[in-house]
């Protein structure tokens, strides 16, 4: 499902040493990548873009539509926080053994835990549709978390 086109809606926090930030966004994936930050007020007019089969290190911020700079400390936990979209994270998942893998049969859903790159991820999703529920990654300076609310695929995609 992570690899099909999609828009989903969804709530995030960022907490770090110095920080902690929560509020949402919109997410369109195809071929790019399009972040549309709905909340705090301060991110509201935030949009951040990239190829998703590109790396997730390239990516362009805008404010109001307008090609903008971003301070290192914030640039650094959005791309953490856009990571978890890229083509890079259903690849690494689909060569995983199955001890990466729980299993709750209480509720349908499954966890798949791994790290990359100094970065732990861990992935909730529906076991049924394949449907990410929550999504997290830490790196030695920083966590994220993405709740989804809203899921929409764009194509129907058999398996995962």
């Amino acid at each position: 499902m992570l690899y099909s086109s999609y828009g989903a809606k969804a709530d995030y926090m960022i907490e770090s040493d110095d920080k902690y930030i929560e509020g949402s966004f919109d997410i369109l994936r195809s071929d790019k990548i399009q972040m549309n930050f709905t909340s705090p007020d301060e991110y509201s007019s935030i949009a951040v873009s990239g190829d998703s089969s590109g790396s997730s290190d390239v990516f362009t911020f805008e404010l109001h539509g307008i090609p903008a700079s971003v301070p290192k400390s914030i640039a650094s936990d959005i791309s953490l926080l856009f990571s978890l979209f890229s083509d890079e994270i259903p690849s690494i998942i689909s060569s995983l053994d199955k001890e990466s893998f729980t299993l709750y049969e209480d509720d349908g859903n499954a966890r798949v835990t791994f790290s990359k790159n100094d970065i732990n991820y861990s992935i909730i999703y529906s076991l049924s549709t394949g449907i990410p529920i929550a999504l997290n990654a830490s790196d030695k300076n920083s966590s994220v978390s993405i709740t989804i609310t809203d899921f929409q695929s764009a194509q129907k995609k058999r398996g995962r």
